[in-house]
């Protein structure tokens, strides 16, 4: 203490006093910080919040693995889906096709007891759209009764219509 206030006495300076107190704050400052440093390494639950993200960032990652091989399953019966849609699209302009080239062909007056080459193809199945439609069902109703497509049922109903308007 007594160096202190020798060189105090020595040095009245104002910028030495204020240099002093400089050094001394810098001094806590340091202390300061390095105390708190050595807190933030040591503060509790940081290890287990950090374990917890990691899981949560592990399961997110799983989730996201399924959900775009989800995606790639459905790709495929999309697209598989697609080719028979573009198979059967492709069978009904062969099958309007045909018809239309019957259409187009000369009837002959059918005999009795013979059956003409246009009521051939007349099925049961035909018959029972045909009775079911008179009867004042829809094609909708006509197909889920008959376990046919509503397309098919629609066609034999137009073509029905189509014959008797001639």
């Amino acid at each position: 203490m007594e160096i202190i206030e020798t060189w105090f006495a020595a040095q009245s300076d104002l910028v030495s006093y204020f240099q002093v107190v400089l050094d001394l704050v810098l001094i806590v400052v340091v202390i300061g910080t390095i105390h708190f440093n050595r807190r933030q390494r040591t503060v509790p639950g940081v290890e287990d919040l950090s374990n917890s993200l990691q899981k949560i960032i592990d399961e997110t990652a799983a989730i996201a693995k399924d959900f775009d091989a989800n995606l790639k399953e459905r790709q495929v019966l999309i697209q598989q889906l697609l080719a028979r849609l573009d198979q059967r699209v492709k069978d009904a302009q062969k099958l309007c096709s045909q018809l239309e080239s019957l259409s187009r062909e000369p009837r002959s007056p059918a005999l009795p007891g013979q059956i003409s080459q246009t009521s051939a193809p007349a099925s049961s199945d035909h018959r029972k759209v045909m009775s079911l439609a008179q009867k004042g069902l829809s094609a909708e109703a006509i197909a889920k009764r008959l376990q046919k497509p509503v397309g098919e049922v629609e066609l034999i109903l137009n073509l029905q219509r189509l014959s008797s308007n001639r």
